[in-house]
């Protein structure tokens, strides 16, 4: 069994806009994790949830006996994304912290509800905001020094792991288009999982596939210079996933 951990970038989960709570997990066929399954015929478990933080899937890795999996795949996100469990509900909120109209609170039953632009802040958004503010004032490179040692942490976690930076994964996405302010315009159909084309799900699978076979360098095709002679740039909007919003 294969293990998967990390953000929206492994979370190849069908229609993120329900709720999962009486709903069993389902997957989408067209993202990578699905995809790897399938190479090696086995199954996997995903732990991955969009919108998450690095501790977030540092914590779920810490709880699962990791024995059981014959490889383990963490995908590592944005340093400044906070989770925290509101007392008064059981919630668990999962806050990105780069944008405040872009965080996301996911309950224990995983289920989802992302903010839009317009919505107001919660109360709770309103105190996580308020207390990240007073972290980055009083420890402002704290950030990137807890994701890597947390990072060092799942490395040294399982004899075949592959840790995959979401800084690496964006370099897939913007051979298909520039990944800032692009939700202005567009949006992501279903055809689009985990942020990427279908075809790129594909390659980036059989990547992996051959990192745990034959040690590839996988870090090295993501690296920007390299991503566009190993992965498949989408000859259209609608091939790599998009449609855009209003027409």
């Amino acid at each position: 069994m294969i293990g998967i951990f990390g953000d929206s970038y492994a979370d190849n989960l069908k229609g993120l806009d329900k709720e999962y709570a009486d709903h069993p997990r389902e997957y989408k066929t067209t993202g990578w994790p699905t995809i790897l399954s399938e190479l090696y015929n086995e199954e996997f478990e995903n732990f991955a949830i969009s919108g998450s933080s690095i501790p977030y899937s540092y914590d779920l890795l810490c709880e699962k006996d990791l024995n059981r999996y014959s490889k383990v795949i963490f995908v590592s996100t944005e340093p400044r994304r906070l989770h925290f469990i509101d007392k008064k509900t059981n919630k668990e909120l999962l806050w990105n912290g780069r944008d405040v109209k872009g965080s996301l609170a996911v309950n224990k039953y995983k289920t989802y509800s992302p903010y839009e632009k317009t919505t107001p802040l919660s109360s709770s958004d309103k105190k996580i905001l308020q207390y990240q503010e007073r972290i980055n004032a009083m420890y402002p490179d704290t950030w990137d020094s807890m994701a890597q040692a947390m990072k060092n942490d799942v490395l040294r976690s399982h004899k075949n792991i592959l840790l995959l930076d979401i800084y690496e994964l964006v370099n897939i996405s913007e051979l298909d288009m520039p990944c800032e302010h692009w939700w202005e315009t567009y949006k992501e159909t279903s055809a689009r999982t985990c942020h990427i084309s279908t075809q790129q799900n594909i390659e980036l699978a059989g990547y992996i596939k051959d990192y745990f076979d034959n040690g590839f360098d996988i870090h090295g095709i993501l690296n920007p210079i390299n991503t566009k002679e190993y992965f498949t740039t989408s000859k259209s909007i609608e091939e790599a996933g998009y449609i855009k919003i209003n027409g």
